[in-house]
């Protein structure tokens, strides 16, 4: 991030001030998503569902998770001992699929 000059506001704007926000990760985070075509020549099937946050939303998924259309992708299990670990490699960005902490 860098900061700016606080710029004016032109005919019909009004300036805003944000004193806090919280980054959204889909708007900063490079997708690793595979592509249509990727997933076409590995003969895999390719979707992408964006969820609002909200009951509603939630409750589609819960209906699909029901019908079995979804399928987690785990990427690796940690003890809880190795929650640290588990979540520096969420940090980087690179996972695949789900970290998962199993308490035992």
């Amino acid at each position: 991030m860098v900061d700016i000059e606080r710029p004016a506001p032109g005919p019909s704007e009004v300036l805003v001030l944000v004193h806090a926000t919280g980054p959204n990760p889909t708007n900063w985070k490079p997708s690793t998503l595979p592509m249509p075509e990727e997933a076409a020549r590995l003969g895999v099937q390719h979707r992408l569902m964006l969820v609002e946050a909200g009951q509603g939303g939630m409750l589609a998924v819960a209906d699909l998770a029901r019908a079995g259309q979804l399928r987690p992708i785990i990427e690796a299990n940690f003890p809880w001992e190795q929650a640290a670990k588990a979540h520096e490699l969420g940090d980087t960005g690179r996972t695949t699929g789900k970290l998962v902490l199993v308490v035992s």
